[in-house]
């Protein structure tokens, strides 16, 4: 890829939900040696693998691998199977029973083989909210599932954000403890918030989980701002080979667009990131994609697709 990263910008509705898959490297599998307790409170998802999903538990302050080596393959079809999921919102609302406003979507993940749609939710009631994790199929099948029955390893986020801050008058920063993942050659990448002086934090853990997670600091230069920042986290994130140097290109939200290498993120340290594009103000950052696709010259070229909600 060329050292300026290519980027567009997608808004995306609601209601519909483009989905495509492909697959990653799996993990292997490891006895766990402290399985903790049960996730309760499902947000950020991401694959390792066919039968490994990661999941935050953001009310633990937990990064979960949950084993999925019993979920069927439903497809049998080993290629990308683009579908859209028209007036997903209704659908779900009408099989959990309860009103679509009172659903809060966190994430969606698509199992690498069988090309299900994996999303984390929350159901608001009166004794407070309730979180679900929903398979969907590529055939329109929905399934509840139990999470908390499956085979699972975590680990501890250390120091995560402090519950007596919040941001943008309302928002509390435990939410933001874990943003994103990135998971790439055994090596699970957390985004998010600490509660150190430079909170804005990307955090690194092997999987399996048999060592600690190791904490970076991270500052960006925010352009519309005109000022240097280390308290908003990287909202979304894609790995990337920038001019052979493994990088990851973070988006926060409002819209700076900044690339970090990979080979910078040691435990303890604190890295400047290189800020290389401003997408708009407002915009927050659903997900961020790497694609390969033909240029105006019909040679294939590495692009980084940047997913808005305005």
């Amino acid at each position: 890829m060329s050292s300026v990263v290519k980027s567009s910008v997608l808004s995306v509705a609601a209601s519909i939900l483009m989905i495509s898959a492909c697959a990653q490297s799996e993990p292997s599998a490891s006895d766990p040696i402290d399985v903790g307790p049960p996730p309760v409170s499902l947000t950020v998802l991401e694959f390792g693998g066919p039968n490994t999903l990661f999941a935050a538990d953001d009310v633990q302050n937990k990064v979960y691998a949950l084993e999925l080596s019993e979920i069927p393959d439903e497809t049998g079809n080993l290629e990308s199977v683009p579908y859209n999921l028209v007036g997903f919102g209704s659908t779900l609302a009408n099989f959990l029973d309860v009103s679509p406003f009172d659903i809060t979507y966190h994430d969606l993940a698509v199992h690498p083989v069988t090309k299900s749609a994996f999303v984390s939710l929350s159901v608001s009631g009166e004794a407070g909210a309730t979180s679900s994790l929903i398979m969907v199929s590529p055939q329109g099948e929905i399934v509840n599932l139990d999470y908390a029955s499956l085979t699972y390893t975590s680990v501890d986020i250390a120091e995560p954000a402090d519950p007596n801050v919040s941001f943008w008058r309302d928002i509390p920063a435990p939410t933001l403890s874990i943003t994103d993942f990135e998971f790439d050659n055994g090596e699970l990448y957390i985004a998010g918030l600490s509660n150190g002086e430079f909170a804005s934090t990307l955090r690194s853990v092997s999987y399996p989980f048999e060592a600690g997670v190791e904490t970076t600091s991270i500052e960006m230069f925010h352009t519309a701002h005109n000022q240097n920042e280390t308290r908003a986290p990287i909202r979304a994130m894609a790995m990337v080979d920038l001019d052979g140097e493994k990088t990851m290109v973070a988006a926060y939200t409002c819209t700076p667009l900044v690339t970090i290498p990979v080979a910078a993120l040691e435990d303890g340290a604190h890295v400047m990131g290189s800020t290389v594009a401003e997408l708009g103000y407002g915009n927050r950052p659903l997900e961020v994609l790497s694609l390969t696709a033909y240029n105006m010259e019909r040679q294939p070229e590495q692009f980084v697709l940047v997913i808005n909600r305005e």
